[in-house]
This record gives structure tokens, C-alpha cells and sequence, in this order.
């Protein structure tokens, strides 16, 4: 059972595409109480849909590889982010073990980044500057990609 639930979980995933978002302001924590690091917006990422940036940008063929490469590695990493949270919230019996999961989320969301920002440099790299101008239109100059 755990197997299909990771099968669909990474299957939806794959039709994602993280990309730098804002870190702070609203909508950009992901979500509330124990499950904040199980999302990538945690992290600043912002998650959009693949089809969504094919018609943004306009991508030739070699950036389309470029984009599905970004698009499996968004995959992983979305599937990374809700790996790290259990069902139901553990039992915790002391402060030590509390630090401990908190490290281990915080180090999974590292994890994922990581994960995804070599894709997603090639994908930049790949686009002219009117593509990137679109893309940037998303972040920089909306949000201020707020760190």
C-alpha cells in the first residue's frame, strides 16, 4: 500500500515544476503547525504547473529537455518534502527527540533544493533573455525574492 501511495504521490509530482520563489509573505510558508517543512514552499520554493511554463516561455527543443530534466528533479524533491512528515503526528517524549525531528525536516528540505537547483540552473542557462525576462516577471520583479 505504501508503494502505491508513493507511486501516485510521485506521479503527480512529476507534472510540477519548483521554481525560486518568495521565502516570507502570504501563501509562502506552506502549511501550518507540524507539516510546514513537508511543503516546498518552506523552502521558497514556488510550485507550478509543467503545461503552465511550456506556454510561459516557449521552450525550443533542446530547453524542453531542459524543462523535463527540471520537471523530474521538482518530482523528487516534492516527493522528498511529504516524505519528511509521517501521517499522524509522533509522540514526542522530550525536548531532545523534538530537536531532532526539527533537524531532520529542516535537513530533507536542504535535501530537496539541492536536488532541484542544478536542473533548474541548466533550464536558465538554456532560455534566451526574453524567456528569461518571463520567467524573472515571476520572482525578482513581482516578489522581490524575499530572503
Amino acid at each position: 500500500m505504501a508503494q502505491k501511495a508513493d507511486s501516485a504521490a510521485e506521479k503527480t509530482a512529476g507534472r510540477y515544476v519548483l521554481l525560486p520563489g518568495m521565502l516570507t509573505g502570504p501563501g509562502a510558508i506552506g502549511p501550518i503547525g507540524r507539516r510546514r517543512f513537508c511543503d516546498a514552499r518552506s523552502a521558497g520554493l514556488t510550485q507550478l504547473q509543467e503545461d503552465w511554463v511550456v506556454r510561459l516561455v516557449k521552450p525550443n527543443e533542446a530547453q524542453r529537455k531542459a524543462l523535463d530534466d527540471l520537471a523530474a528533479a521538482s518530482g523528487k524533491a516534492i516527493v522528498m518534502f511529504a516524505s519528511a512528515c509521517p501521517k499522524r503526528a509522533p509522540r514526542l517524549q522530550t525536548a531532545a527527540e523534538q530537536f531532532e525531528m526539527m533537524e531532520k525536516r529542516i535537513d530533507n528540505a536542504a535535501q530537496a533544493v539541492k536536488a532541484v537547483r542544478p536542473a533548474f540552473t541548466a533550464f536558465y542557462s538554456s532560455l534566451d533573455d526574453k524567456q528569461k525576462a518571463k520567467l524573472d516577471e515571476l520572482g525578482p520583479k513581482r516578489s522581490g525574492w524575499l530572503w
